[in-house]
């Protein structure tokens, strides 16, 4: 045999061994804004890192959000679904949609989960795709009875709870902390932690630390965010690191 013909028998007789690229799976987030009334979709893209060579399947269902404090509710917030999404060979990206309820009460923000599982001609290496359902409502100013501090505190509480800037109106009287609500690395803090941009509107309000309370400042502000106060007196409470 000449040199042509002897590598082509070689190259007969050893065939080149392809080796293929296992799909790996990825599901993705979506951001909606959920609206006063009606639906909306939330669409979540699920993708293969390469197009398999033969059909790949995997489930799919939506679960409530894993923190409580703003997990959004099937049924109410959104509409459950489940199933099996199919990607043919040569196909890489499907979407599962999940519908959205629209409603007109304030609230957090809140999120569920697209979570996969049970797949088959692949691997899943990312399997839970977050929806966040944006709160849409316009904050209405929160007004605080005469002197209940209980009721200060649940107006702060509530002006946390969501990414809206809000408006709290205090009465004309006193306001007078008898103990701390937190304690951060700055020390004691008679109101909870302001985490949100807030404004409060003393109307000639004074808030005061009671004097058997030591060293417990009144606002305490995290980083970046804004607080405001206007038309009132504050009184007693520890000076640095908030007021």
């Amino acid at each position: 045999l000449d040199q042509t013909a002897l590598l082509e028998a070689l190259s007969a007789a050893c065939p080149t061994l392809v080796v293929y690229e296992q799909p790996r799976l990825f599901v993705g987030d979506v951001s909606v804004v959920e609206g006063n009334s009606g639906t909306v979709s939330a669409v979540l893209p699920v993708t293969l890192s390469v197009a398999g060579t033969t059909t790949v399947t995997v489930n799919y269902a939506t679960s409530n959000g894993a923190t409580p404090a703003n997990a959004a509710t099937a049924g109410s917030d959104y509409v459950s679904k489940n199933g099996t999404l199919t990607f043919a060979t040569g196909i890489n990206s499907q979407s599962v949609t999940v519908t959205v309820n629209g409603d007109s009460t304030r609230e957090p923000d809140e999120q569920f989960r697209l979570i996969l599982s049970n797949v088959a001609g692949g691997m899943i290496v990312d399997g839970e795709g977050i929806g966040t359902i944006f709160n849409d409502e316009t904050p209405q100013p929160i007004a605080v009875a005469c002197g209940d501090v209980a009721q200060l505190i649940a107006a702060i509480n509530t002006a946390n709870s969501d990414i809206q800037a809000d408006t709290i109106n205090l009465a004309n009287c006193t306001y007078t902390l008898t103990s701390a609500n937190n304690t951060t690395d700055e020390g004691a803090n008679g109101l909870p932690a302001i985490i949100n941009d807030v404004t409060v509107v003393g109307n000639g309000a004074t808030i005061a630390v009671n004097n058997p309370v030591t060293s417990t400042r009144i606002f305490y502000l995290f980083s970046g965010k804004h607080l405001t106060l206007q038309n009132m007196t504050l009184a007693d409470g520890k000076g640095d690191g908030g007021a």
